[in-house]
């Protein structure tokens, strides 16, 4: 089931995927087929991703300071 998953995701010209969230995280079934699909040079190539990440991180660090302080 999963390597059929796969080789219709890497077919598709875009994936929408759906899951019940957990403690604001996915499924760890639907991480894993994630992970399946994607390789570290994949990540090394998102400069989207990348920066939302980035973004994240300095939100993150701005509302830490604001409750510490």
């Amino acid at each position: 089931m999963v390597n059929e998953c796969i080789a219709l995701m890497s077919g598709a010209d875009g994936i929408i995927l759906g899951s019940p969230t957990y403690f604001a995280d996915l499924t760890p079934e639907l991480k894993a087929l994630i992970g399946l699909g994607l390789h570290e040079k994949d990540v090394d190539n998102d400069a989207e991703g990348i920066q939302i990440m980035r973004t994240l991180g300095q939100n993150m660090g701005w509302l830490m300071k604001k409750i510490c302080n």
